[in-house]
């Protein structure tokens, strides 16, 4: 559902619980003052949001952002990650507060096909942890993200029941959503 329908939907509900106290003599409004109210401060709210899908932007924002900022930091290279530009090597000195694992798509053959999927083989794909996925979607659903990362494409694989799928990384099973961040 999208977040003007969800917002419209609480003001309405607003709307209807002050008309009912309104009804009930619990406050000292005229019959359709909370309607009116909850009217105008809906049209205030779309006036400073915008209308247009900007939750679904703002997602896709937060994600690159937060590669853009702890890309370097917070991904550890896969294991049997090639050296790309000649100083990237698997075996990259661990980090200590990891959100995931980065390899090229063409390491990653083994989970899917960049070629089938369209994703040159030496893009960068990010494989978060829980922990980091929430870090890099901020304050938005997880489910509301999933969503708008399927729609676009940059959720690759997923597992069979969720959109985490279970991969080895140095020999432990981790649940990781896979990420193709078509940054344009």
């Amino acid at each position: 559902m999208a977040v003007s329908l969800r917002v419209a939907t609480r003001f309405a509900l607003f709307a209807m619980a002050g008309e009912l106290a309104i009804k009930a003599k619990i406050l000292p409004w005229r019959k359709n003052h909370a309607l009116k109210v909850s009217k105008v401060f809906y049209k205030q709210w779309i006036e400073k949001r915008g209308t247009g899908s900007t939750e679904h932007t703002k997602i896709l924002e937060s994600i690159t952002d937060y590669i853009d900022k702890y890309g370097d930091t917070k991904f550890t290279w896969g294991n049997a990650t090639p050296s790309v530009g000649g100083d990237v090597r698997g075996d990259q000195t661990r980090s200590t507060d990891r959100a995931g694992w980065i390899k090229t798509a063409k390491n990653c053959e083994d989970i899917f096909s960049h070629k089938k999927l369209g994703i040159d083989e030496y893009d960068l794909i990010y494989f978060f942890t829980a922990s980091g996925f929430r870090a890099a979607i901020g304050d938005y659903d997880k489910d509301i993200a999933i969503k708008v990362l399927e729609d676009e494409g940059w959720l690759v694989v997923r597992g069979k029941k969720e959109a985490a799928k279970p991969l080895r990384f140095n020999g432990k099973q981790t649940r990781v959503y896979v990420i193709h961040p078509k940054i344009k």
